[in-house]
């Protein structure tokens, strides 16, 4: 569990409770109590869709000591209120993510902090690799305005047919999967996008995903309502 939090920065008890097997709720928080008594990890809260508060989870010093991973700090308090934070938020729909795409299945996930090259400036959520293809996430909450997505776009496509791609991975394709935040948001990107181009792109929403599964026949192209696997 500490290592994940290292990999996935913060995380609520129902993701630790998918990352570590826990069967309950109490003894979950059991375990999540006595690491945060030995100064392994820290607590923070943000609101709920109840309207109660949220315990959040990251490491501290001693807890990436403790898991032999790098430490990157949190500005925050411990046990402070994170109201409307962007940055909590989007790292807590992109750990669903991973949690449903990654735990239990043959598939390399890489994060970056860097863009992927001075020509290419893209930052991608994340990167996945399977045996078959390879695959770049974007998650979107609906806070980028239009114009970035006509960007992004033209630099996945540049990627594509430059074969920068390849510096990545050894797949001679990959394709770029757009998760939402919601249903209208993701049809508004399809609209979008499909000026651009009609392929490459594969679009879902978080719900979807979290009902149904990443690797199921929840994702759309550009055009069409037909449903498919993301590599389909």
């Amino acid at each position: 569990m500490l290592r994940f939090l290292s990999l996935l920065r913060i995380l609520d008890r129902r993701q630790i409770e998918r990352i570590a097997g826990f069967t309950s709720i109490s003894r979950a928080n059991v375990r999540l109590g006595k690491l945060r008594k030995t100064g392994l990890i820290v607590r923070y809260f943000t609101g709920s869709f109840s309207g109660s508060r949220r315990s959040l989870y990251a490491l501290t010093k001693s807890g990436s000591i403790a898991a032999e991973t790098p430490f990157v700090p949190l500005k925050w308090k411990p046990d402070s209120l994170l109201l409307g934070n962007a940055f909590v938020a989007h790292q807590l729909a992109l750990n669903d993510i991973y949690i449903e795409g990654a735990l239990g299945r043959g598939t390399d996930w890489k994060f970056f902090a860097q863009p992927l090259s001075a020509s290419i400036p893209l930052i991608p959520d994340a990167f996945i690799e399977t045996e078959a293809r390879a695959f770049f996430v974007e998650l979107d909450l609906g806070t980028e305005q239009l114009a970035v997505w006509t960007r992004k776009t033209s630099l996945y496509l540049r990627l594509a047919t430059s074969g920068a791609f390849r510096e990545f991975t050894p797949h001679s394709q990959f394709a770029v999967l757009v998760v939402t935040g919601n249903e209208s948001r993701m049809q508004a990107l399809r609209r979008h996008i499909s000026k651009q181009t009609q392929k490459l792109f594969r679009f879902a929403s978080l719900d979807i995903i979290m009902r149904q599964g990443f690797w199921s026949s929840v994702w759309l192209r550009p055009h069409g309502d037909d449903r498919s696997p993301p590599g389909g």
